[in-house]
């Protein structure tokens, strides 16, 4: 074989290979993946997942992934173990195909309890779940005022996780105003059968003046909604028990965003993840309790 014919065979195989790349790039690739929920994004169209290693792909870490359809999402709870496809198309991916396995299926921590969005504690405490009893947590309201949920037991109780200093519109700002929605209407509706709850999970600047004032910005009525913050130790406490997870960038905290309503026993009857959730749909989980 001479030079010239060399260099054409050789020109030749590599458009071969350059084609079935672009062609395996173009159509996609698909994984079988597991591994456990971390977390879910405030709009519901994104999960946190912990998964194993994905051979040939990417090593096991924590990574947040495109939820193609999010239905099967809106049942699952942070450490539930699961299985899904992972297709790779192009510059996209996502995942789809999400359902449950049996727990000893994936290890406790699949990539090793190294996660890109560390839970704001250490505690191995379960996470809570529909139907669990609500533990009893010690804190601080914007008063000054030592309180425990335990005080809260014969109401309804509304709980979300915010921090004052939260810039993006729809995730703490939209809490709020969700909030200063439902004080009205649960006052007319159910009187004083219904308490709301703010918790901050910013303890170095959220103290009970900032929460106080910040409640006063938003019209809060404090015999209705109480604002609270807290040593880290109790902040860490209650945030990790509602799956609530953290990660501080300068003066901003990257975080999920949890909304829970207690009923007047003290079980958790219902669990909202993002901010997809409306003040009405708060009111009728309560007419129906």
């Amino acid at each position: 074989m001479n030079k010239k014919t060399l260099a054409i065979s050789v020109s030749l195989l590599v458009l071969i290979l350059a084609g079935f790349y672009i062609f395996q790039f173009n159509s996609g690739s698909t994984f079988n993946v597991k591994g456990r929920v971390a977390g879910f994004s405030a709009d519901g169209q994104e999960i946190f997942i912990e998964h194993e290693n994905i051979p040939g792909y990417m090593p096991a870490m924590t990574m947040q992934f495109k939820v193609k359809n999010s239905g099967p999402v809106d049942s699952l709870h942070i450490g539930d173990a699961i299985q899904f496809k992972l297709v790779v198309k192009g510059d996209s991916s996502f995942a789809e195909q999400i359902h449950e396995v049996a727990d000893n299926e994936v290890a406790e921590h699949p990539a090793g309890n190294e996660s890109a969005m560390k839970m704001a504690t250490t505690s191995k405490s379960k996470i809570l779940k529909k139907g669990d009893q609500l533990p009893s947590f010690t804190l601080t309201n914007q008063n000054n005022n030592e309180f425990s949920t335990d005080d809260f037991h014969g109401k309804d109780l509304l709980v979300t996780f915010i921090y004052t200093r939260c810039p993006l519109p729809n995730y703490c700002p939209l809490m709020s105003k969700n909030f200063k929605q439902l004080q009205g209407k649960v006052k007319n509706k159910f009187g004083d059968e219904v308490h709301l709850l703010s918790v901050s999970f910013d303890t170095d600047y959220d103290t009970p003046p900032k929460l106080k004032q910040y409640g006063i910005n938003y019209g809060a009525d404090f015999n209705t909604w109480s604002f609270a913050t807290g040593t880290d130790d109790q902040i860490k406490d209650i945030t990790s028990r509602f799956g609530v997870f953290t990660r501080v960038q300068g003066n901003q905290i990257t975080h999920n965003l949890v909304t829970a309503l207690i009923n007047p026993s003290g079980k958790v009857v219902k669990i909202w993840h993002g901010n997809h959730w409306k003040p009405g749909d708060v009111v009728r989980e309560i007419s129906a309790l």
